[in-house]
């Protein structure tokens, strides 16, 4: 290499190293304590958990039942409720229910549906049933689907 490119590539480097040492806040400046990383968490505390896992209940007139569970978020749980009370055959489909990192127990007696959720960390499957047959009201109760939301951990 000749003197004049290790000049230039001297001068380069320097010139560099300036520059990023320019774009950092200096200690002492008001900059310095207002400049945040991303371990410590600023700003992401609004993000959904990743781990959260959605279902939804729809209903469509005629009777048709649209259920989903373990969908990443609400909208996706609601679309595919929406999408499975339309595949059954059902009109006007409306989601009655979403519900995030639980289990649901939706039951059906002769003229309508009734569903309950509950966390599956602090009720039984079998308690979950008992309640919604309970909350359906009628002899001819029957439980017609049921699933978790399980949290991804």
């Amino acid at each position: 290499m000749n003197i004049a490119t290790r000049v230039f590539v001297f001068v380069g480097m320097a010139l560099s190293i300036d520059t990023a040492l320019a774009q950092q806040p200096q200690p002492g400046s008001v900059e310095y304590n207002t400049v945040y990383l991303p371990a410590h968490g600023v700003g992401d505390t609004r993000r959904p958990n990743p781990g959260n896992r959605w279902g939804a209940v729809a209903t469509g007139r005629g009777a048709v039942l649209g259920f989903m569970v373990g969908a990443k978020s609400e909208s996706e749980a609601k679309r595919a409720a929406l999408s499975d009370c339309a595949a059954a055959g059902g009109k006007e489909c409306l989601v009655e229910e979403t519900f995030v990192n639980s289990c649901a127990v939706v039951t059906m007696n002769s003229s309508q549906f009734s569903w309950s959720t509950a966390d599956p960390e602090k009720h039984s499957a079998e308690w979950l049933r008992t309640r919604a047959l309970g909350k359906c009201g009628t002899d001819d109760c029957k439980i017609i689907r049921e699933g978790c939301a399980s949290p991804v951990r």
